[in-house]
């Protein structure tokens, strides 16, 4: 499953994302996701296809979750058995879509920690499911 996404992807299109997940485990049991090639991007600037309208600190935060939320999906899951990014750093990207974890500095971007929480969260979650 290629996920080459926008800042536009909301809630709902997450939510559609989780259930073809589940929907191909629930109907085979066997057939196994891979989330690959996960790039979350700038919104397009119209005016001049291949820029960003905008890329705020807001839409890093925007963007950090939807790169959460994808995570979260595949650790939960139980078919999901990769998770990929397109890239690490825009250093080296030919476009300026802002849409890796590493900025053109090779800097973290929130994107990055939100994954780092994201395992994190779930491992700790899986701590207490085994202490029970």
């Amino acid at each position: 499953m290629k996920i080459n996404v926008d800042l536009n992807f909301n809630e709902t299109m997450i939510q559609g994302v989780r259930d073809n997940v589940a929907r191909y485990f629930a109907n085979t049991k066997a057939l196994f996701v891979h989330m690959t090639d996960i790039q979350v991007r700038c919104e397009y600037d119209s005016a001049n296809p291949g820029e960003c309208k905008k890329y705020n600190s807001e839409d890093q935060q925007k963007q950090a979750h939807i790169f959460g939320e994808l995570l979260k999906i595949c650790l939960e899951e139980p078919n999901c058995s990769y998770f990929g990014v397109m890239g690490l750093s825009e250093k080296y990207q030919p476009d300026h879509v802002h849409g890796l974890l590493f900025n053109e500095s090779n800097e973290k971007k929130a994107s990055y920690f939100r994954l780092l929480s994201t395992i994190e969260e779930h491992a700790k979650k899986q701590e207490t499911v085994m202490l029970q």
